[in-house]
């Protein structure tokens, strides 16, 4: 198994971390408190896991075992408020809202046949 929890309530993610894991890492980011997430021992992400990652706006615990998301993610981990977002209002670091929600009035998908 790729995706523990500790005894102590760590969420650890170890080896590799396939498509697979993007879910089970999501329910256990979903706890109220957060919990935090271990990623030292990971040797590869998939970036369906990343981005539950960085949806979830936690900062994991040590560098990442897996050199490129040490390199790339991690620095936009360590931004808690994305570009183009606005900061939360719960006087906490993380967003209120984690999963943006569709505006339809964003739908860029055509809407007739071009003029």
């Amino acid at each position: 198994m790729t995706v523990r929890r500790s005894d102590t309530g760590i969420v650890i993610l170890e080896g590799a971390c396939s498509v697979e894991d993007a879910e089970p890492v999501l329910r256990l980011l979903q706890a109220n408190p957060p919990p935090a997430v271990d990623w030292t021992t990971c040797s590869y992400l998939h970036t369906a896991v990343v981005q539950v990652l960085l949806a979830s706006g936690i900062t994991p615990i040590g560098p990442c075992g897996d050199a490129w998301a040490r390199q790339w993610i991690l620095p936009s981990l360590h931004q808690k408020v994305p570009v183009g977002k606005s900061a939360p209002r719960n006087g906490t670091s993380r967003p209120v809202d984690h999963l943006p929600r569709f505006d339809k009035s964003l739908d860029l998908r055509r809407q007739g046949p071009d003029p």
